[in-house]
């Protein structure tokens, strides 16, 4: 019940700020679970805005949990990977209010909102699963990272190394795509991915939660 809540409170805010399709609505009541966060909403949007892009749901994959190499029993978590001929896509998805002041060399960036607070960049973030994820699967394919944010906050990011995306507007991520050359090598390992990416997307809860317990050490 408090799920359904939240998703009704998001719903209106979302409605009275014209940011929300009717479509919109019917797949938060329909799948009211996934907007129990700020977060989750961020991400569930995500998600359907790459449906819409054409993109096969087979091929999108959420909350991948990928092993850290040498550190057993301990994850990273992969917010959405996309799957294509192209390559790999990485999404780290931020969802902070007020404004946000980022450099591409910096570890940390700034959130200012009710004080002033700094957090990891998504740049690194995105580096070290990627790292983790070339290592888990042993093959030399492209892997493009994108950082995505919510409507809710106002973005400054500047000096973003040459291989991470920062989507700040509706349509930028297919210009993006567009633009990317189509890999060979990515026929001979796409089953196997796919099958791989399943298998460690949205995982039991107990796997979640360990990452959660393990974030920051």
């Amino acid at each position: 019940m408090e799920h359904m809540e939240a998703a009704i409170i998001a719903a209106i805010i979302l409605l009275k700020q014209e940011k929300l399709t009717f479509l919109d609505l019917l797949d938060m009541l329909k799948n009211h679970g996934e907007y129990k966060t700020s977060g989750q909403i961020g991400e569930r949007f995500l998600y359907r805005e790459l449906l819409k892009l054409g993109i096969p749901e087979t091929q999108v994959f959420r909350n991948v949990y990928i092993p850290v190499p040498n550190k057993p029993h301990k994850t990273t978590e992969i917010d959405i990977l996309v799957l294509s001929k192209k390559g790999i896509m990485i999404f780290e998805h931020k969802n902070y209010q007020g404004k946000i002041y980022g450099d591409g060399h910096s570890k940390r960036w700034l959130q200012g909102y009710h004080g002033k607070r700094t957090f990891l960049s998504p740049v690194e973030q995105n580096r070290y699963h990627r790292d983790c994820l070339q290592k888990l699967i042993s093959v030399e394919v492209p892997i493009y990272t994108f950082i995505t944010h919510s409507i809710g906050g106002e973005w400054h990011v500047s000096n973003l190394p040459r291989d991470s995306h920062f989507l700040s507007k509706e349509g930028e991520f297919m210009g993006i795509y567009q633009a990317l050359p189509d890999s060979s090598i990515m026929s001979k390992y796409f089953l196997s991915l796919m099958n791989k990416f399943a298998e460690l997307s949205r995982p039991e809860n107990d796997t979640a939660e360990q990452h959660i317990a393990n974030f920051g050490k």
